[in-house]
């Protein structure tokens, strides 16, 4: 492949902190830019997208994405909607149906008055019903690996997982994906938690990418946005509206060296979480995302939770519109920051 192609193009030195030297990956970020040609495809569809990023396979592959792929599909590529993951509570057969569930679990009723967390008969279905769902839309992300978008390439539904088999410490994942558009990851099945507040609160599972237990990451040129699936579309239920949605890049449990460069966060609330939470105790495994930069943009009602650093040493550049397009993709350029905050935190 020549020497120019964009997919094999690395993360530049002082480049934000993705960038840095370290042991295991000498030359800083470079994902999937040793891929062999056998390891250099085009996807496009989820099927082609699972076969070519092989977990947890950590060979170097330099993947392209072409057109949509929707990852709420079947494995004959049949559309799939909340209504076709419906499942039974394991124990009594009983099918979900969110009315029942409703009708169950109403704050008002004799169950939820007692701000009770739900067990049993729906609760049970509806879980169930979320792990077929999971199934589907989870997708993890190997080391090793670029992801790229050609043209207006767009992935629906998907929760882009860039993770390690551990649950503490971190791992060297050295992923890149660039030139995305990732859309409406949305959880049909979110859980209703009545201890959350004062009144309860629903709350979703998947962000649209996730960084956990890892190091050198890159994501860069990329747009998130919920565009069918958008918070004021969603019906309010005991008095909270349904939420469907969780993070669109979160960057949490331990990960270190990443840049989060030149992205459009759009219309969504929740939009990037670094470190686990602003909530929890300052502990190892909540605070030791250490090093992280971004320089995003956010715009059409993206708002809580932009940037949210629960504790961690983190550079956030908030770039003007007028600046973002003047900058070519990979390009570092700090003196165009409109806005710099570092926040370090011990």
């Amino acid at each position: 492949m020549p020497a120019a192609e964009p997919g094999r193009e690395t993360l530049p030195s002082n480049d934000g902190w993705g960038s840095v030297p370290t042991a295991a990956l000498p030359q800083g970020t470079t994902g999937g830019s040793a891929a062999s040609s056998a390891r250099t495809v085009t996807v496009t569809n989820r099927k082609e997208l699972i076969a070519a990023l092989a977990w947890p396979d950590a060979t170097p592959k330099l993947i392209y994405v072409k057109g949509t792929i929707d990852a709420n599909v079947d494995e004959a590529g049949n559309p799939l909607n909340c209504k076709d993951y419906y499942r039974p509570d394991p124990a009594t057969g009983e099918l979900y149906a969110p009315f029942a569930f409703l009708a169950m679990y109403d704050p008002a009723g004799p169950f939820g008055k007692d701000k009770r967390e739900p067990n049993g008969g729906q609760e049970n279905a509806r879980a169930a019903s979320h792990a077929a769902q999971e199934a589907r839309v989870h997708i993890r992300v190997p080391a090793n690996t670029t992801l790229f978008g050609l043209a207006d390439a767009t992935i629906i539904g998907a929760w882009l997982d860039i993770a390690p088999d551990i649950t503490s410490g971190n791992q060297p994942m050295n992923v890149i994906v660039r030139n995305l558009s990732i859309e409406d990851t949305a959880d049909c099945f979110p859980e209703w938690s009545p201890s959350d507040g004062a009144t309860g609160n629903w709350n979703s599972s998947y962000d649209s990418i996730s960084i956990r237990n890892s190091t050198n990451v890159w994501i860069d040129h990329n747009r998130f946005a919920d565009v069918r699936t958008r918070d004021e579309s969603q019906p309010t239920w005991f008095g909270h509206r349904y939420q469907v949605h969780d993070g669109l890049l979160d960057i949490t449990h331990e990960s270190d060296y990443v840049t989060v460069s030149w992205n459009q966060f759009v219309s969504h609330d929740k939009t990037m979480l670094i470190g686990n939470s602003t909530r929890r105790p300052r502990t190892s495994e909540n605070c030791a995302s250490r090093c992280i930069t971004t320089c995003s943009k956010t715009s059409g009602n993206a708002c809580r939770a932009c940037a949210t650093a629960a504790c961690t040493c983190t550079t956030i550049y908030t770039r003007s519109t007028a600046a973002l397009a003047t900058i070519r993709a990979g390009a570092w350029d700090s003196s165009r920051a409109s806005t710099r905050k570092t926040i370090t935190s011990s």
